[in-house]
């Protein structure tokens, strides 16, 4: 049986799951809304569980839809477009500070919840079957958030994400946000809610100390030094977010709440308190050391406006790959050469195969790469694109994000190679040919025809996916 008690955030798919019907193929007249949702949609929040949404479907069309039924005000980072979901959930997840372990993703095709799972270790899964069970469980429990005050820091937190995206580096951002720190010893007064902090915090919990809540009480009261930790910012007040107690010298709690990584939070309240001994407890997402200082972002003296200076990368770097270089991009300086994964000019929704070893370790003639552009839907013109092997880079930086899914064909003809989709479903076995025309399998938003994937079936092999010696070859061969 699923422990509902470790859950902190619960992604939803939405056809077939939140509703019957697929938008996309019946329209919104076509759907209807499961009875239950929108209750438990306020009841999850009113527990302090957060609510997402990764669909396969047009966000334009999804959006409005979860507004008139009443789910858009309990619902946060939703991902809503035709990409494959196991990647865009690991992204989600790592964008809300939180683990897999505490993160439940229902949705009715079985493949998604694996490919999730593969994605994000320890992530739990289910069908929407399990929906019954999550109401018997949900409304069972006494409701301790019912001000949503977990939802509305979430919501700053989606802020902070986008905000962050339009920034040049990481450290720029938290110069620009206007962190501000505070440390208070009323602790009693705020008992109940450090507790609660001290029980689910996990991926910044560095003494992971799971007192019983009377000795609790008892540790802050003989403590030599016991404070709570609130931060506010440009985007709003996080309230109460750490906990430290320090008994004979050394940290007994030392705990942040999971919302406050990638701000040095826990780095500040450390050197304020002039490193006190502490022996870490299991895995921590980020350490703290007596040589890092203090963080000058945080109660920064300067002006908010201040731009921090920053040094460019030497030489010239070429980025291939995927999305996950393309969040990187934004915070390097210097001479950058992106060549990443990009809406196609065919009306694809999405180009993922550019960086694959499929593509970048052929040499093809025009005419080849002409004839390539005119008979398969998912190449245009850019597939080709760029200068890898011109040896005008002093670095290279390859993604390695579609080699462990793509599928990789090779034609009969004349042995030429092209990754696209997944392995899991090839374009040559017509068993898949209804799911790969419909979108139930990934696609790329290509509209492929029955026409075609029968042609391509003659005229092209499936030889599965790259394989570690592939790789290793094509690395030897750079």
């Amino acid at each position: 049986m699923m422990d509902f008690s470790k859950i902190k955030l619960i992604i939803w798919d939405l056809d077939d799951t939140i509703w019957q019907g697929t938008l996309s193929e019946d329209g919104e007249n076509g759907i209807v809304l499961d009875s239950r949702i929108v209750g438990l949609f306020k009841r999850l929040t009113d527990c302090g569980i957060i609510n997402s949404i990764c669909s396969k479907n047009t966000k334009e069309e999804a959006i409005p839809i979860l507004n008139k039924i009443g789910l858009e005000e309990y619902i946060v980072f939703p991902s809503i477009d035709w990409t494959p979901k196991g990647e865009r959930i690991h992204g989600l997840i790592t964008a809300m500070s939180l683990r897999p372990e505490n993160v439940l993703f229902i949705d009715d095709n079985t493949q998604n919840l694996k490919e999730a799972e593969y994605y994000s270790k320890g992530l739990m899964t289910c069908l929407p079957s399990m929906i019954s069970d999550l109401c018997e469980y949900f409304y069972s429990e006494q409701p301790k958030d019912i001000s949503h005050d977990r939802l509305k820091q979430y919501r700053i937190l989606e802020k902070k994400y986008d905000a962050a995206s339009k920034f040049n580096s990481n450290e720029e951002f938290l110069y620009s946000s206007n962190i501000i720190v505070e440390i208070h010893h009323d602790c009693l007064n705020q008992v109940n809610r450090l507790y609660e902090l001290s029980q689910r915090t996990n991926q910044l919990n560095f003494t992971k100390n799971r007192e019983g809540i009377d000795d609790f009480k008892f540790s802050i009261e003989t403590a030599d030094n016991a404070g709570y930790v609130t931060v506010r910012d440009n985007f709003g007040d996080y309230g109460i977010v750490g906990l430290y107690i320090i008994k004979n010298g050394a940290l007994k709690h030392f705990l942040f709440s999971c919302r406050t990584i990638g701000q040095g939070i826990e780095q500040y309240v450390y050197s304020i308190l002039d490193c006190p001994r502490l022996t870490i407890v299991g895995e921590v997402y980020n350490e703290v050391s007596k040589d890092a200082g203090t963080p000058k972002w945080i109660n920064q003296k300067v002006s908010k406006h201040s731009v921090v200076n920053r040094e460019k990368m030497e030489g010239k770097v070429l980025l291939q790959g995927a999305c996950d270089l393309g969040s990187t991009q934004g915070y390097l300086l210097g001479n950058i050469v992106a060549n990443l994964s990009y809406t196609g000019r065919k009306g694809n929704l999405v180009e993922t195969h550019i960086h694959h070893t499929g593509i970048i370790n052929q040499l093809l003639p025009d005419n080849i790469k002409t004839d390539l552009v005119n008979n398969l839907p998912f190449v245009d013109e850019k597939t080709f694109d760029g200068d890898f092997w011109e040896g005008k880079y002093d670095l290279i930086v390859l993604s390695t994000l579609s080699e462990t899914n793509h599928a990789v064909y090779r034609r009969l003809s004349d042995g030429i190679k092209i990754a696209f989709g997944e392995a899991l479903y090839p374009m040559t076995e017509a068993q898949y040919h209804e799911g790969l025309i419909s979108g139930k399998y990934f696609n790329a938003g290509c509209k492929l025809s029955i026409e075609f994937l029968q042609d391509f079936s003659k005229k092209w092999e499936h030889i599965g996916k790259t394989t570690t010696k592939d790789y290793i070859n094509f690395l030897d061969s750079v």
